[in-house]
């Protein structure tokens, strides 16, 4: 600004200038008022410009913060993911496949003794173990039953372990059993007719699997003896266990005909052997287990029983989710068996119908219950 004009601004400030004068003054002052609204508009709309540039740079930021951020945990849980996968499995194979037999096989061992104790005719085949992460096992398998020489599938198994508790509903069966024992102390009111009728209208291309109940209690090899002249083939024999279950919740206990044997109830023999790089290596080995008569070994099969049942005893939560009543009152029924003996009321067999038709004139038959009937398939 000229000193000039700022003298005049002076002098009109003071009121020395004359009209002519202080209009000229004037009207400058209004173009600099215009000129000053004009530079702050401008000035406002830089600033405005400049201030979305600026906040459209820190989204932009904020954005790829975020982005880098999501990213950056991502690949943390999948790295901690993988590790604890990798630990869990560890942790899955240590857990299963410690002792000697190890616990998976004790556990599988467990569910099968508990059905071949529990269900009638009933065997376990096909069994499959796969050990998964995250502290898991599952089982599977087919129930078979014989009648006469073949083998018929009549359900499954499905179990499913988290260390060492495994799912209920482990057995699904493809029809219910309905078909018990009397038992001669405790039926006394309930005396059902034989099926010896139903038999009699049967081919005799049939074989046949029927429940038989006996007079009285007999031990082991009394019974066998006498099975043994009718020729047929036992497949299971059931134990009185007086009151060691309530009545309300009876079931029959029993044992298969072959002993239910475990790990280290036989001796083990390698039959070949490979040198490697790692020393020697089992190639195969073969277990020899202690042999049974057919219908005798009374004393070998009552102690197999009893161990077999102080196993599961050891196992009773797994027992227990096969059969309820067995896993409950376990610890009673050994008990009573100790105090009493094995003493056997029932048995199932099964041969050619002609010649369990025979058993009729046996008085030390009390009932008979057809289970299942198939066409000739004995060898």
């Amino acid at each position: 600004m000229k000193d000039d004009f700022k003298d005049k601004l002076k002098k009109y400030k003071e009121g020395k200038l004359n009209d002519e004068e202080s209009k000229k003054i004037e009207q400058e002052l209004d173009k600099l008022e215009i000129y000053q609204e004009y530079m702050n508009e401008e000035f406002n709309e830089i600033e405005g410009k400049e201030s979305q540039r600026e906040e459209r740079n820190y989204k932009k930021i904020i954005k790829k913060g975020k982005w880098k951020a999501r990213f950056n945990i991502a690949i943390t849980a999948i790295a901690i993911f993988m590790v604890f996968s990798i630990i869990s499995g560890i942790i899955t194979s240590v857990f299963y496949n410690t002792g000697n037999p190890n616990r998976r096989e004790n556990y599988i061992d467990a569910i099968k003794s508990t059905i071949y104790v529990t269900r009638p005719n009933l065997s376990l085949s096909s069994v499959g173990t796969s050990q998964e992460n995250y502290f898991t096992m599952s089982t599977e398998g087919k129930l078979e039953k014989q009648v006469g020489d073949g083998f018929y599938d009549v359900g499954e198994l499905n179990a499913k372990f988290l260390f060492n508790k495994v799912n209920s509903d482990i057995i699904q069966l493809d029809s219910i059993e309905s078909i018990g024992f009397i038992h001669p102390e405790k039926n006394l009111e309930y005396d059902p007719q034989s099926d010896w009728g139903k038999l009699e209208k049967l081919h005799e291309g049939t074989v046949a699997e029927v429940y038989v109940s006996f007079d009285k209690l007999y031990k082991t090899d009394e019974i066998l003896e006498k099975i043994e002249l009718s020729k047929l083939n036992w497949l299971w024999a059931a134990v009185d266990i007086g009151d060691a279950i309530p009545s309300e919740m009876f079931s029959d206990i029993g044992f298969p005909s072959y002993p239910m044997w475990r790990e280290g109830d036989g001796t083990t023999y390698t039959e070949e052997s490979d040198e490697t790089l790692f020393g020697e290596q089992v190639v195969s080995e073969s277990t020899s287990y202690p042999s049974v008569d057919p219908y005798g070994s009374g004393k070998s099969r009552d102690k197999n029983f009893l161990e077999t049942l102080e196993f599961l005893n050891e196992y009773k939560d797994i027992a227990g989710k096969v059969d309820y009543t067995l896993g409950k009152n376990i610890n009673s029924i050994i008990n009573h068996i100790e105090e009493n003996g094995v003493k056997i009321y029932g048995m199932v067999i099964t041969g050619p119908t002609k010649d369990i038709l025979k058993l009729k004139q046996e008085d030390y038959i009390k009932n008979m219950r057809v289970k299942d009937v198939k066409l000739w398939n004995l060898n």
